[in-house]
């Protein structure tokens, strides 16, 4: 039998051998999910995207100790939402944040590897039902959760009445949460990133 190539393992010894290249491409994969979830932790988009660019930094400076494709994803994902604690604790907004990270820990422990190779399989299956929203409902769904605008801020950027934005975001949460019902950690992680 033919040996087939894998495309991640060849991806992964690029990067372990220094190819800027295979940085970019776990770069453009990985990048806005972990902005997304550092931004709801720090509140900061200039912030969320210094914090997500240092680990992708950290990932380069490491990248000879990583073994796989998981490994790149949980490393990112755990330096991320470490850096992202870490300002929230010099911020001394700790208590909310570490409130809300046991909560979910204690609905969905396992191991801690599994548990970030987890979370960016949900934030990943979370992007692809987005992505299948109307394109106004999209917008605005990214407006108000992802950019953190109010709803007065999206209806006059969009020239909307509020309630119209507002009709958008209840609709566009509606098929978030019909579309993945049988994924419950899904609907937990909606739940606490919406908070609606």
């Amino acid at each position: 039998m033919l040996n087939q190539p894998n495309p991640g393992r060849e991806l992964i010894d690029a990067l372990k051998r220094g190819d800027e290249k295979a940085l970019q491409k776990y770069f453009e994969r990985y990048h806005r999910g972990l902005y997304v979830m550092v931004n709801k932790i720090v509140r900061r988009d200039d912030v969320a995207e210094e914090i997500v660019n240092e680990a992708f930094v950290k990932l380069w400076r490491y990248r000879e100790r990583i073994t796989d494709t998981e490994h790149v994803c949980s490393f990112l994902y755990i330096v991320a939402r470490n850096d992202a604690i870490e300002y929230f604790r010099a911020s001394g907004r700790e208590e909310k944040v570490m409130k809300g990270l046991s909560q979910l820990a204690e609905l969905t422990y396992q191991e801690p590897m599994e548990n970030e190779v987890r979370m960016a399989q949900l934030v990943e299956r979370l992007y692809i039902q987005i992505d299948l929203l109307p394109p106004q409902g999209k917008k605005i769904l990214v407006l108000r959760y992802f950019m953190n605008k109010d709803v007065k801020v999206i209806a006059r950027l969009l020239h909307l009445h509020e309630q119209t934005v507002r009709n958008h975001i209840g609709r566009s949460l509606h098929f978030l949460r019909r579309s993945l019902a049988d994924q419950w950690m899904l609907l937990i992680f909606i739940t606490l990133l919406f908070g609606e």
